[in-house]
């Protein structure tokens, strides 16, 4: 770079390289380097004050004094530096000066002692004239000595063009290269011999700006583009790189010196830096939680989060304010010390820990502070993320309290329960299984299961507690105890925060007198396992604490769950289901245990393989006290529904779409004869808005008054017959002129058979000769709105069928709500798909493919081919690109082409 500045330097001319604006797409980055200031203004400026000054003095002394000037001395100071600086034009300096006094002095003292006058202005004449013959000699001897020097390093510097390590050409005045060096041949791809022969700048630049560097090549010649700015060249093999030039003139001549740096990975390097800021302020922007930078004790940046969590109104209110007032008074002295040692560079400052925050209203909460020291805007900064917690205080409280509850509870119910570790040895049992083994609740930990109960050295066969610990499964067993009561036992798996087994939870309840009641329930579940087994909607149980306790398996086949791997088990435990599902389902069974009220919501459950939207139920079952104890949830797959609720609102906004794109007037009137709405067309036509029409009489309104009578009996028919009416009739605009518009009227009766309102279809047809075209325009739309075309016509978007009409569908034997969503390479032939798919692809990439060609499409009985011509073309559907076309049946065209074929032959 610093040759390429020495080179330019050395072949521009002072003032030569001034940016200028060019209109058109392209535009020149310009560098500024910085330009040399002009000096002629400022020399121009001193020599004009000197002269005024100088005949100021004079008219003073001659007019005012009438006596000759006492310090003429001071004339000589202009003229012998206009005459040093400008030469032999200076000398006029000099001689303006000398007419300037002998002027004054004639006209100021008269010929009194004019002869000293002439005598000092010869002086001044001859001081310039002397001085500029000297300057301009020495000048001569100057550029003599300056264009010998030049001489001598021309070779030097033309090895340093053809050896320099940065891409350098000469570019003539009709743009072409004269030299180039082995540096500028491989950034361009091409030999120098091909650049020098015959090449210049219009072949290596692009199309689009190979005209704008032209011109900036031959507005150089006036001095008035930029030496350096950034541009596209274009290799030899069709790439494009990204360049730096700096440009310059050769003194003397009509020859640019070029120096071309190739900046394309810089480039992209800078684009890659910009995307990844722009990614990292949109991920600051939306993360939850606060973060801000605090710099000297003061807030120098917070994004939307700590807003929030504060509650201002704006960044504004945060910026600039002391960190300290963000701290409650009791806990402001704690956290200056860590800041003081953290700034000290002292060891063990915590950078993580929690305090007590205030929001803007004075409002104090729990707060979880994340500090990192950092380097910000060149100073040292802390960087500080600020989680509220509030919320999790209160789930951790809850969360005790219901540690409580759960104790108090088993210790309230007669059932004897006991949790075991792995090797069976009881952790903890309730109060009733300690008063059953004659011990308090603490001696029980001194025992293993089989000891406390059978008194047994060895684990009871078939132990439930021992079968749940070993397959992760809830077991059960009657068992009887020396003093032979009868007990039913039940284990149930225990497993911590990553589903690893810990233990089991047993529960004991004295069965012998129920043993009469079994059947009875045996019965009753198998009925109620039956009725909810018969069902593919989710029907499941959950305890108050949140884990399963029934899930009809019917529901999870179809998505490959085991039901054993659901049981026993909370939402945010079943892995199978994406997390924010898990997270949300807690969420739902948490509000229904707290409120006590049933939920209803939708739900998008995302699986493996494909997403279903589930309406869900939630109801709380509560016991004789009116306590949550249980909820059950019921699901439905609806994801059809709504994929049909969809369809029907693209297809309904398609509908309106076409509506207000469409050049003919629509117009819909309702049963008393008031205007419901009208489209663009009608509206830009009339010059009026939607607001204003809308409740507006159609027939006073709209309508000529000698229209009116015979509209309104067509309007009555239309209701008692039931049948669309064509007439022509007129329309009066805004500003009372007339459209003679021919208008389809038809009835819309809702389903119950009343009549609802009238629609109208309309096409201007004032001008007869436009009239002709636009009904012909118009009957095409109107046809292919109606689907009175006969043939097919589709919208094909990402390879699928996004739209087609009845004819279509007719020629293929589907309905067309069949063909709809149909990836397109399904209804083609094989024989011919290849080709059809290859021009679709191409198509969609730009490239030029026949718009108009045959081919075969497959009828739904997968055997019967039809021959269809085909003109496509791309349009822009829902905002994305998409083709559509027609489908011509030319299949009895091709049977008379065979039958003329094989009758020739």
């Amino acid at each position: 770079m610093q040759l390429g500045l020495l080179l330019t330097a050395k072949m521009t001319v002072e003032g030569q390289c001034r940016p200028v604006a060019y209109a058109g797409d392209f535009q020149p980055q310009v560098l500024n380097l910085g330009k040399r200031r002009p000096k002629e203004t400022v020399r121009i400026i001193i020599i004009t004050a000197m002269v005024v000054a100088c005949i100021a003095l004079a008219a003073y002394f001659h007019f005012v004094l009438q006596v000759g000037i006492l310090y003429s001395h001071l004339f000589y100071v202009p003229v012998v530096l206009s005459a040093f600086w400008w030469t032999r034009r200076g000398i006029y300096v000099a001689i303006g000066l000398a007419i300037a006094l002998l002027v004054t002095h004639l006209t100021g003292i008269g010929v009194s002692g004019i002869l000293d006058e002439c005598v000092r202005a010869a002086m001044l004449v001859v001081t310039g004239t002397v001085v500029a013959e000297l300057r301009r000699r020495l000048r001569t001897a100057d550029l003599r000595q300056a264009a010998i020097a030049l001489s001598e390093s021309e070779e030097k510097y033309r090895n340093l063009f053809l050896s320099s390590p940065l891409a350098m050409v000469k570019v003539g005045d009709d743009g072409s290269f004269i030299l180039v060096n082995e540096q500028f041949a491989a950034l361009t791809g091409y030999s120098e011999a091909d650049l020098v022969g015959g090449m210049g700048i219009a072949n290596i630049h692009p199309e689009d700006e190979a005209g704008q560097i032209f011109e900036l090549h031959r507005a150089r010649r006036e001095a008035s583009a930029p030496s350096m700015y950034e541009t596209t060249v274009e290799t030899r093999d069709g790439k494009r790189r990204q360049v730096e030039v700096n440009v310059g003139l050769i003194p003397g001549s009509d020859e640019d010196i070029a120096i071309l740096k190739d900046i394309t990975e810089r480039k992209q390097e800078e684009e890659a830096v910009r995307e990844s800021e722009e990614k990292y302020r949109t991920l600051i922007e939306a993360f939850p939680y606060g973060v801000g930078i605090y710099q000297h004790g003061k807030t120098v940046f917070a994004n939307p989060g700590a807003l929030k969590i504060f509650a201002v109104r704006s960044i504004d209110e945060l910026l600039g304010r002391d960190i300290r007032e963000l701290i409650a008074d009791r806990d402001r002295d704690r956290l200056s010390s860590f800041k003081a040692s953290r700034e000290k560079g002292e060891p063990g400052v915590p950078d993580h820990y929690f305090t007590i925050a205030k929001r803007s209203n004075g409002e104090e909460f729990p707060v979880e502070l994340f500090v990192r020291s950092i380097t910000y805007q060149g100073q040292p900064a802390h960087h500080v993320i600020s989680i509220d917690v509030t919320e999790r205080r209160r789930a951790e409280e809850a969360l005790k309290n219901s540690e409580r509850e759960k104790q108090l509870i088993l210790d309230s119910i007669s059932a004897l329960v006991v949790f075991h570790d792995r090797d069976l040895g009881i952790v903890w049992a309730n109060h009733a299984a300690a008063e059953f083994a004659g011990l308090a609740p603490s001696a029980t930990t001194e025992k293993r299961c089989h000891e406390l109960w059978q008194g047994r050295t060895e684990p009871c066969k078939g132990c439930p507690v021992q079968k749940a610990i070993e397959t992760g499964e809830p077991h059960r067993l009657e068992m009887t105890t020396p003093d032979g009561r009868i007990w039913g036992v039940r284990g149930y798996p225990a497993r911590d925060g990553k589903g690893n087994i810990i233990g089991a939870v047993e529960f004991a309840v004295d069965i012998t007198e129920r043993n009469l009641a079994r059947e009875a329930l045996r019965q009753a579940d198998e009925l109620y396992r039956t009725t909810i087994e018969a069902t593919t909607d989710f029907v499941y149980l959950r305890e108050r604490a949140g884990r399963y306790v029934q899930f009809n398996e019917s529901s999870l086949k179809p998505l490959d769950i085991n039901r054993n791997d659901v049981i026993g088990k909370t939402a945010g435990e079943l892995r199978m289901f994406p997390l924010e599902n898990r997270m949300f389902y807690e969420e739902m069974h948490r509000r229904v245990v707290e409120s006590g009220k049933p939920i209803r919501f939708e739900d998008k459950l995302i699986l493996r393989h494909h997403m279903k939207v589930m309406d869900c139920q939630l109801w709380p079952v509560k016991d004789k006290a009116g306590n949550v104890i249980y909820v059950a949830g019921f699901g439905r797959d609806i994801t059809q529904r709504k994929r049909a609720e969809e369809q029907l609102r693209r297809e309904r906004d398609f509908s309106n779409t076409l509506i207000q794109a469409s050049p003919a007037f629509f117009v819909t009137i309702d049963t008393e004869g008031k205007t419901k709405t009208m489209n663009n067309s009608l509206l830009n036509a009339l010059g009026y808005t939607t607001k204003v029409v809308a409740g507006t009489d159609y027939l006073s309104a709209f309508v000529p008054e000698e229209d009116r009578a015979a509209l309104s009996e067509i309007f009555d028919r239309l209701v008692h017959e039931n049948e669309p009416a064509l007439t022509e009739s007129r329309v009066l605009t805004r500003r009372g002129r007339e459209l003679l518009v021919e208008w389809h009227f038809r009835p819309i009766f809702n389903e119950v058979g009343a009549f609802e309102y009238f629609f109208g279809l309309g096409v201007d047809i004032t001008e007869r000769k436009q009239a002709e075209n636009a009904l012909r325009i118009s009957e095409e739309k109107y046809r292919t709105l109606i689907d009175n075309i006969q043939d097919g016509a589709f919208i094909i978007q990402d390879a699928k069928m996004q739209f087609v009409n009845d004819a279509l569908a007719a020629m293929i034997g589907y309905a067309v709500d069949e063909v709809i969503g149909m990836d397109f390479r399904e209804l083609v032939a094989p024989e011919d798909l290849a080709m059809v798919a290859d021009n679709y692809s191409r198509r969609q990439k730009g490239e030029k493919v026949p718009p108009e060609y045959e081919f075969r499409i497959l009828h739904k009985d997968g055997k019967s081919r039809v021959f269809v011509n085909m003109n496509v073309g791309l349009v822009t559907y829902r905002d994305q690109i998409a083709s559509m076309g027609t489908l011509k049946d030319i299949t009895e065209r091709k049977r008379a082409e065979q039958a003329v074929r094989q009758s020739q032959q």
